[in-house]
């Protein structure tokens, strides 16, 4: 059991549709009948830096959207110790499937949601850091990166969902998904051209695949897994070659059917690759608004600690 005498509460209130808004108005209307003291963050109109010596000084840090969220709070916050429970009010929520957390945790009072966290196991998550020096880029990402058709779809998606006339953003997370496959499908029939990349050291040259996909979570794409190796708390990355649009069919399903998963190239603690052609990318789920190309390295980042559901592990998602 953890002892609770302080959390913080960081709530993304433009995600799930508005269910954000309304989790966060629902908090500190439920947080005055409690012993236990909260902050709270809408990180819509909140900097959620100038709060950190506040999340440092707490027993649970409870970022409540998608990965995107998760993501832009571990770069804004660079290293924490604070342990963090992920409500997913996302479009894939990835992350939260990896740790085992359920979506019903949204729908939790604020009274039930102290008890899941106090009762709740803690795991390690290994951040990496992205550094692309042609375009001086660095971020930290949680759970994958990638390159080329992954990133179109992103970013196209990431155009749709916010044109003010968006009709499907009304029905939250699936709303968003047939969004995603529509986009996906219009990509597909564009045919997504190659992503030219090669490796340091590797004496086999430049590869061409449709996607170069870095993976530290088996979760992905809201549904399925993109292989059976990577683990959030190992310290390994995996790169992993798509060269076929059936290698994506692991993606939309949790069976490992091996004719269906991308090629694993290998595990390691640091990459080193050239991008040799201007690609599109994303990173956790969140598109680069410029294309990437020229030297780039993989370095691992701050370990996290996150919360998952009680007597489960994560990294079996």
């Amino acid at each position: 059991m953890h002892n609770l005498k302080t959390i913080f509460i960081a709530v993304n209130t433009s995600s799930g549709g508005g269910l954000g808004r309304e989790i966060l108005k629902r908090y500190r209307a439920e947080s005055a009948e409690l012993s236990t003291k909260f902050y709270f963050c809408d990180l819509l109109n909140e900097n959620i830096q100038k709060l950190r010596e506040q999340i440092i000084n707490s027993d649970a840090f409870v970022i409540a959207g998608g990965d995107g969220t998760v993501s832009h709070v571990v770069n804004d916050l660079k290293n924490i110790s604070t342990p963090i429970l992920i409500v997913p009010l996302g479009t894939g929520n990835d992350l939260g499937r990896e740790f085992k957390i359920p979506y019903k945790i949204a729908k939790l009072s604020l009274s039930e949601l102290v008890d899941f966290i106090s009762t709740s196991d803690v795991n390690k998550l290994q951040t990496w850091n992205f550094r692309c020096e042609t375009k001086n880029i660095e971020k930290l990402f949680c759970n994958y990166l990638s390159f080329g058709f992954d990133g179109a779809v992103i970013k196209t998606f990431d155009e749709v969902r916010k044109k003010p006339n968006y009709f499907l953003s009304r029905f939250g997370k699936w709303g968003n998904r047939i969004t995603y496959g529509g986009v996906a499908i219009y990509h597909l029939f564009l045919r997504p051209g190659p992503v030219k990349v090669r490796f340091n050291n590797d004496p086999a040259g430049s590869i061409s695949v449709i996607s170069l996909l870095f993976s530290n979570i088996q979760s992905i794409a809201g549904l399925g897994r993109s292989n059976s190796l990577s683990n959030p708390s190992d310290q390994k990355l995996e790169a992993l070659l798509i060269k076929g649009i059936t290698k994506y069919l692991s993606f939309t399903s949790n069976l490992f059917v091996p004719y269906c998963f991308p090629e694993i190239l290998n595990s390691s603690n640091e990459w080193g690759f050239t991008l040799e052609n201007p690609v599109p990318g994303q990173i956790d789920g969140e598109p680069f608004m410029q294309l990437l190309e020229g030297a780039c390295k993989i370095t691992p980042g701050p370990l996290l600690n996150l919360f998952n559901s009680p007597h489960s592990s994560a990294g079996n998602s």
